[in-house]
């Protein structure tokens, strides 16, 4: 049984009122006595030292010093006062009700607490044993919602300036290489060659046939950290593995009694963009996937082990409607299969 709500949270003049008619504080005492003689737990709202004082004197189990109403209520009861004044008067009200009955519950209600650890340094300054929140703890949620959702409103349309101007960026840098962004699937192609670019992994881009992978091969390396330096091209094709296989990969003995250097290692700085790489021979895909492995490779008829650090970027044309399993179940799935799941992505004829 507790005596709420209680005249300490009116103001004096219609308190005095109320207490000239018999309604005040000593009705409320009264009412805890009787509630105990029948057996029940009473908790006493008190604001003051002498309220207190009366109330554990009556037999009140435990008080709940209550100095006002929740934190930004307007009302005739005393404004919100701070943490640290209250953790003063609370104690100061704890100590007065424990001189009377060590074993009276000393809590805290309602105030300027809306966080635990608010309360957890009233407690200890002040030595109370609980808190009653009540409507003060059921406001809160609501109000952190609503707080959050009203700033969440008032950042969409700086995220949406943002994405629009990252676009906008994108479309530019796409333009300046000879892509023409303006629907959202291109748009998508976009950012994720934007993305792949910021990985040193290669690459592989397959599509149809005129659907643009060389372009945005390209892409990719000039949205890369390697943009500085110049991309080698190389066309895939089948031939005697001397002329197709030898500019790529280097040779050795050659007739001139000369080694022929590769575009590997004269690109190991930079990026190999290797076109139609389903069409690279057997050997070549071979060749192709020790590179990706191990980051080493040997010449045609060489027995040393070179090295280099040129990034791949790979295109690879599939059927019409054709997907990525197409592109996994030919030959240019090899080197890039063995190479743990490159970067793959497609691209699509608009």
């Amino acid at each position: 049984m507790t005596n709420f709500p209680s005249v300490i949270h009116i103001d004096d003049e219609r308190r005095s009122l109320l207490e000239k008619c018999g309604l005040g504080y000593s009705r409320e005492i009264e009412l805890l006595v009787k509630a105990a003689k029948r057996g029940l737990m009473t908790i006493a709202y008190t604001r003051s030292q002498s309220e207190a004082r009366r109330m554990v004197e009556a037999g009140a189990e435990a008080i709940c010093i209550n100095f006002n109403l929740n934190r930004a209520v307007e009302s005739g009861a005393d404004p919100s006062v701070s943490l640290s004044e209250l953790a003063a008067r609370t104690s100061a009200v704890a100590r007065v009700a424990q001189s009377v009955n060590k074993s009276t519950i000393c809590l805290l209600g309602g105030g300027p607490i809306t966080k635990p650890d608010e309360l957890l340094d009233i407690c200890r300054e002040t030595g109370i044993q609980g808190f009653i929140g009540g409507s003060s703890l059921d406001r809160v949620p609501l109000e952190m919602s609503v707080l959050e959702v009203t700033s969440g409103f008032k950042t969409i349309h700086l995220l949406r300036e943002k994405v629009d101007l990252l676009e906008r960026q994108l479309q530019l840098s796409g333009f300046r290489h000879g892509v023409i962004a303006q629907s959202s699937a291109m748009k998508r192609i976009l950012e994720i060659t934007r993305r792949v670019a910021a990985t040193p992994r290669p690459v592989l881009i397959w599509g149809e046939a005129g659907s643009g992978k060389r372009r945005i091969a390209t892409l990719v390396h000039a949205f890369s950290d390697r943009r500085h330096a110049k991309t080698a091209l190389f066309h895939c094709r089948p031939g005697p593995a001397m002329d197709i296989l030898g500019p790529l990969f280097g040779a050795e003995r050659l007739e001139s009694g000369r080694r022929q250097l590769s575009l590997l290692e004269a690109s190991s700085d930079g990026a190999v963009v290797l076109l139609h790489v389903d069409q690279l021979s057997r050997d070549g895909q071979e060749r192709l996937a020790d590179y990706l492995e191990t980051g080493g490779f040997t010449p045609l008829n060489g027995v040393t082990v070179m090295r280099s650090n040129a990034r791949i970027i790979a295109t690879a044309t599939v059927a019409r409607g054709a997907g990525l399993e197409t592109v996994l179940c030919a030959r240019a799935s090899r080197p890039f299969y063995r190479a743990g799941c490159p970067i793959a992505f497609a691209t699509r004829q608009a």
